[in-house]
């Protein structure tokens, strides 16, 4: 029989609107700890399942809070062997790192925590307390999804929303870290039960860490030329300027709807500033806000 994984993506979709926490403001715009759990949760279980792991998710991705009783409830239900909960941290400005928490009596759930840390650690993320901390009865770190569940569990923190560094790898993917943090995940669990992780069946799932094929080119004559002074290009989007105007568009009919409260972006699309990453992730949360929430 294959094992069982029971995944929980930390918190959901109404958490930060409701609660005001869960999510950090940058430059007048809200970044959510449920939609990087969510990404990277789901890229994480696509590449498990690929390794003939079976899931369930308690917590649907960019879905309402789903009450932590019933997370652990579904697991022990359905029989779990690992549960396994991605989340997103929050503290001072100048704390940083990921970790993996585990309950403080289960000296299997330590060893896993040590994969995680492991893991983490080759993937070139810092670590916090050394990627690995006890969740302990009675204390601030006495987590439901830790105490209540009869499966050895992990609680991952990946990163401080707070941090500045940190920031970029959990909203903005600075260097493929959604990716890189799945591929955490996925070797995590998967040496858990002692299944070698196997490449050519997670880069469907993560694929900015495929292999590039190597192209051996002849060298060329170069040939010098002379000096041209160019005017200096800002790096931004190659679109044209009738997409920088829809662009600019959709961002102010977002802040007039109250979605965004600045109007950065709309500044960008006029002067054809605005990068990629900002372009997707202003996408998402435009597309999510106006048909899961009715705006």
């Amino acid at each position: 029989m294959p094992y069982k994984v029971c995944l929980s993506y930390g918190h959901g979709s109404n958490t930060f609107k409701e609660a005001r926490s869960k999510g950090v403001i940058v430059n007048g715009v809200a970044y959510e700890e449920h939609t990087h759990n969510a990404i990277v949760g789901e890229k994480t279980k696509k590449v498990i399942e690929a390794h003939g792991i079976q899931t369930l998710v308690v917590q649907p991705p960019f879905g309402r809070d789903v009450p932590l009783q019933t997370r652990t409830n579904k697991a022990n239900s359905w029989g779990a062997n690992l549960y396994y909960s991605i989340h997103s941290n929050a503290a001072g400005s100048s704390t940083r790192g990921y970790t993996a928490f585990y309950w403080s009596t289960s000296a299997v759930g330590k060893k896993a925590a040590e994969i995680y840390a492991k893991y983490a650690k080759q993937a070139g993320f810092p670590l916090y307390h050394n990627g690995v901390y006890p969740s302990v009865r009675g204390t601030w770190n006495d987590f439901h999804e830790l105490r209540e569940t009869r499966m050895v569990a992990l609680l991952t923190e990946n990163g401080f929303m707070t941090n500045k560094d940190d920031f970029p790898l959990i909203f903005l993917n600075k260097d493929h870290s959604h990716d890189r943090e799945a591929e955490v995940h996925a070797k995590t669990i998967l040496e858990y039960f002692n299944i070698r992780y196997d490449p050519n069946k997670a880069n469907k799932f993560i694929p900015a860490l495929a292999p590039k094929p190597v192209v051996v080119t002849p060298k060329p004559v170069v040939t010098p030329k002379p000096v041209v002074t160019t005017p200096e290009v800002k790096k931004g989007m190659n679109l044209a300027d009738w997409q920088f105007e829809e662009l600019e568009a959709a961002f102010k009919f977002a802040r007039e709807k109250g979605i965004f409260t600045s109007d950065r972006w709309e500044k960008q699309s006029k002067d054809k500033s605005l990068t990629n990453d900002q372009a997707v992730y202003a996408a998402i949360t435009l597309w999510y806000r106006t048909h899961k929430e009715g705006k």
